[in-house]
């Protein structure tokens, strides 16, 4: 993973964190990106086997996101609806802190994410 700093609106400098996921033996490049458009949480782009995520969301929004993203890298066909839904419904699980302790990690707070 390697880190880069990007400007942010209203906000002092702040990581973007850049990695490589391998999904059904293709590379991805998974990332935040500023520059995606306000009002579009992330993207799927097939073609450059290319995930984007908006930096600024919550770190709920953040991880509802990458997932509804991966489903689409895996699985083209599925219907929009279903993977908006699936990602809604499993993000919840994935970050409570009692998931989280069960899997070995801890939740860093927003506030000091940007710090």
């Amino acid at each position: 993973m390697r880190a880069v700093c990007v400007e942010h609106p209203g906000l002092r400098r702040m990581p973007r964190l850049d990695f490589f996921a391998v999904i059904f033996g293709a590379r991805w490049r998974v990332c935040s990106d500023h520059r995606l458009p306000r009002d579009t949480d992330g993207d799927c782009n097939r073609a450059l086997k290319r995930v984007r995520v908006h930096p600024t969301n919550t770190f709920e929004k953040r991880c509802e996101t990458l997932l509804h993203e991966l489903l689409h890298a895996g699985y083209d066909h599925l219907d929009e609806e279903w993977v908006a839904q699936f990602a809604r419904d499993i993000t919840p699980v994935l970050y409570r802190p009692d998931t989280l302790q069960f899997i070995g990690l801890q939740r860093i707070p927003d506030s000091q994410q940007r710090a």
